[in-house]
């Protein structure tokens, strides 16, 4: 996958709000192939090229990832998290007013819909079962390789929730993380996860990053 640091990233956002300095991604639930089809259709109507994709690699059956060249430095990607049936699309570049503009062109012209960074978190808080799973992926794919502890802490505390699928949902974004503390959880959960599945997920994961 493209390596997305150094890059200026911006949430999409409503336009009754204030700027959100974190990245640039749009929602929209259930992955059945709409969210897909409308970054195909806005790569279309751009006239940008596919320049990457994991179709045929070993992670294609839990994740697609998909990246198109908006220009030479700012690019869009529609990204699939297939364990959990959460979708977003990324607009990022060099240029943090270039990103802005797009993610605000491509917003309304095409009607999808983004999620507010408090909105992102209070689902992570209040959300439960498969919804909850979701949220916490939501706030994965928000994070990215950002250092953000705020949104981190949400996932951390995710890893600990009774229920064994949140834990293992917080142990599956770490595949979209890059920050330390993410390999230091994943570990602690492959070594002490009270079921027996979530520290199996937890160790092939773990062994896949590091």
């Amino acid at each position: 996958m493209a390596d997305l640091d150094q890059h200026h990233r911006m949430l999409l956002r409503d336009t009754d709000t204030g700027p959100v300095t974190i990245a640039g991604m749009i929602h929209r639930e259930p992955t059945d192939g709409t969210l897909r089809g409308r970054a195909e259709l806005i790569a279309t109507a751009g006239h940008w090229p596919l320049v990457e994709s994991n179709a045929g690699e070993a992670d294609e059956s839990y994740r697609c990832y998909l990246l198109w060249g908006v220009t030479p430095e700012l690019w869009m990607m529609y990204l699939e998290d297939r364990t959990t049936q959460t979708a977003a699309i990324e607009f990022f570049g060099t240029d943090g007013a270039e990103v802005a503009e797009i993610a605000r062109r491509v917003t309304l012209m095409f009607e999808l819909r983004p999620y507010q960074r408090d909105e992102l978190l209070a689902d992570a808080a209040r959300l439960s079962g498969r919804e909850k799973g979701r949220a916490i992926l939501r706030v994965a794919l928000a994070m990215g390789s950002d250092d953000d502890p705020e949104y981190f802490g949400a996932i951390l505390q995710a890893s600990h929730d009774p229920d064994p699928d949140i834990r293992n949902a917080a142990a599956w974004s770490t595949l979209y993380l890059s920050n330390t503390e993410s390999l230091m959880m994943l570990a602690r959960m492959a070594e002490e996860d009270p079921d027996p599945k979530v520290r199996k997920a937890s160790a092939e994961l773990l062994s896949e990053i590091s």
